[in-house]
């Protein structure tokens, strides 16, 4: 018994539309797909990205700012006000005490001192002692 496929019957027509469709299609649109992937992972399109974020966070509405934390920084006409660097422990204490007075939650403390002064230092553990809530880097 032989078998044979009909040429002109309806599953031929199918497969047919079915190949074109993968030919005209299909084909050329995984093969995008695939590029785009190549050049991605080479990072050949990082900085185009990049450029894109930055464009979009720039057209982003504008955040309103946190009413509910403050950052105070010391800077060069405040070490020249105090008339010495670093500023003393004493008036850094005097500082947390008159942040205090505004019962907030949380005092975030970072300080970087490359000598140790013990003399002033008493005044800084004893604010540190009696906040709870003053937190300090290591």
């Amino acid at each position: 018994m032989k078998f044979a496929l009909p040429t002109k019957g309806k599953f031929w027509k199918k497969t047919q539309q079915t190949l074109k469709l993968w030919r005209e299609v299909a084909l050329p649109g995984l093969s995008v797909v695939a590029f785009v992937m190549l050049v991605r992972a080479i990072g050949l399109l990082q900085s185009q990205e990049w450029l894109a974020f930055d464009q979009l966070l720039q057209m982003r509405p504008t955040e309103a700012a946190e009413e509910r934390v403050v950052v105070v920084g010391i800077d060069e006409d405040d070490i020249n006000y105090v008339g010495s660097f670093p500023i003393p422990d004493s008036k850094l204490a005097t500082m947390l005490s008159i942040l205090q007075t505004y019962k907030p939650r949380v005092i975030g403390l970072d300080l970087f001192r490359d000598k140790d002064n013990n003399l002033t230092r008493r005044e800084l553990a004893v604010a540190f002692r009696e906040h709870s809530n003053l937190a300090s880097s290591p």
